[in-house]
């Protein structure tokens, strides 16, 4: 279902995916760039990196929401396979099969496992970043693959701008002696992890890398710092979460509640910790790029998913270790607690999120232009007043890249898409009654005494309420 949940596409979604359908047919992305490493998504610049990742998939499933959601999914499943063998050198094996499991059920990372946000990448190159350089401990060339990793980790998503060179920064501090015991291969992987950073920097500080951080703003050092202290906040990790309801279920938070008790219990025996310093230097940091914009922001804090997944995992075996006579019952009382509670995640996500949550994923867009697409009408009139309306009959319809790049919409986000008109429409427009038009139904109204308007077909809600009517204007009223 990883198509119809969510139910619908985010229109950041669909920009990813015919970026991505439009370097596979022309090699250039809708803007025109040949190749980008950067993505002009509306009004900001995106990393190009996920989009290239779903190049393959558009050229084996056509362009649609399974195959722009894909990579996300296989970023997602390889993930939890890079945490086990990370966790296995934080830890033990035991652990590392424990932590593997709580992330694959994890609410925050399942849920950005199945949407085409590119942020889902940042834990992938970054557990494997870290496990590289560990792992580097005994095979000291795997270095260079951790400086390669890390590079790539800047590429994934803007959160990784902050988090990844502080944290590589500490990590050189805490870790200089074995950087120093194997000097030739260390300056090597920092070449290459300079390499990936040098383009990305000059970018980062231009105009257009700035677009996005002046759009979202910066808090002041006050308000940062309540920012940062809401990340460690039980209602967002156990209890509510994410309150957009894009990023997160009802009624769950970023973690379950039953391991609020093991991260106690891990956290009273952090001396137990193998590379304590590391995961400490990991807690401190991954609210760090939330805190600089906003509070409870599980999408730019995305790499607490796995670093929480470990810790839960080490508490639970320190219970195990601990209660030796009374295993049998842990192991009973546990599995249901973990049974129950994850059951009742799924029920919220797989039955109910896809219900409420349509209208936050753009949902009336699916169904109104693949049905004005398929109808005998010539003329489709689509206004803005829907987010970044334009891109939807791209995806949708699979509009040929290179008749857009001929025809492009203006800086106003208006011009036309095959038989589609995207307008802005106000109540001194005029209606043209050979259209079929889509706009809100407050701009249907503004109309009804002007024109006999005729319902032509409605998009409803997977609860039954209606999302949007599609209209056709008739004849004018009399004055």
């Amino acid at each position: 279902m990883l198509g119809s949940i969510p139910n619908g596409i985010f229109c950041d979604e669909a920009s990813a995916g015919y970026d991505a359908y439009s370097i596979l047919e022309t090699g250039r992305d809708r803007s025109g760039t040949f190749l980008p490493l950067f993505l002009k998504s509306f009004d900001k610049y995106d990393e190009a990196f996920y989009a290239y990742l779903i190049v393959p998939f558009i050229q084996i499933f056509g362009l649609n929401e399974f195959s722009t959601r894909l990579p996300a999914a296989v970023a997602g499943i390889l993930t939890v396979v890079v945490l086990f063998y990370l966790a296995r050198e934080l830890f033990d094996e035991k652990i590392a099969l424990t932590a593997a499991l709580f992330l694959c059920v994890s609410p925050w990372h399942l849920h950005f496992s199945r949407m085409a946000f590119r942020a889902i990448l940042l834990p992938l190159f970054f557990s494997l970043g870290l496990f590289f350089f560990l792992k580097s401990r005994s095979q000291k060339s795997l270095l260079l693959f951790s400086g390669i990793s890390f590079g790539l980790s800047l590429f994934t998503y803007t959160a990784a701008r902050v988090f990844v060179p502080l944290f590589l920064l500490g990590l050189c501090l805490l870790e200089r002696k074995h950087l120093l015991e194997h000097a030739r291969k260390a300056v090597l992987a920092l070449i290459v992890f300079v390499f990936f950073l040098a383009p990305l920097g000059l970018f980062w500080i231009s105009p257009e890398g700035m677009a996005r951080i002046n759009e979202i703003g910066m808090s002041k050092t006050g308000q940062a710092a309540v920012n940062y202290f809401s990340y460690f906040d039980p209602r967002f990790l156990f209890i509510k979460g994410d309150p957009v309801p894009r990023h997160n279920a009802e009624n769950v938070g970023q973690l379950f509640w039953f391991e609020l008790p093991l991260l106690l219990i891990a956290a009273r025996y952090h001396r137990e910790w193998k590379y304590r310093n590391i995961l400490l230097l990991w807690i401190l940091l991954y609210p760090l790029p939330g805190a600089l914009s906003h509070p409870y922001h599980a999408l730019r804090t995305i790499p607490g998913a796995p670093l929480f997944a470990m810790l839960s995992a080490f508490g639970l075996q320190r219970i195990w270790r601990a209660s030796v006579n009374f295993r049998r019952i842990i192991a009973t009382g546990g599995a249901l607690i973990v049974i129950s509670t994850v059951s009742f995640y799924f029920y919220e996500y797989f039955v109910r999120y896809p219900v409420w949550s349509s209208r936050w994923w753009q949902f009336e867009m699916r169904d109104s232009i693949k049905y004005a697409d398929q109808s005998d009408y010539d003329c489709v009139v689509l206004s803005t007043a829907f987010s970044h309306t334009y891109i939807f009959p791209l995806f949708y319809t699979s509009h040929p890249p290179a008749a857009y790049l001929n025809s492009p919409v203006d800086s106003e986000e208006t011009g036309v898409i095959g038989k589609f008109r995207i307008e802005s429409i106000t109540e001194d427009s005029k209606l043209d009654s050979r259209c079929l038009y889509i706009m809100p139904g407050v701009e249907i109204n503004q109309f009804r005494e002007k024109y006999r308007i005729k319902d032509v077909y409605q998009v409803r809600h997977p609860d039954g309420r209606i999302a949007l009517k599609l209209i056709q204007a008739g004849s004018a009223r009399n004055p």
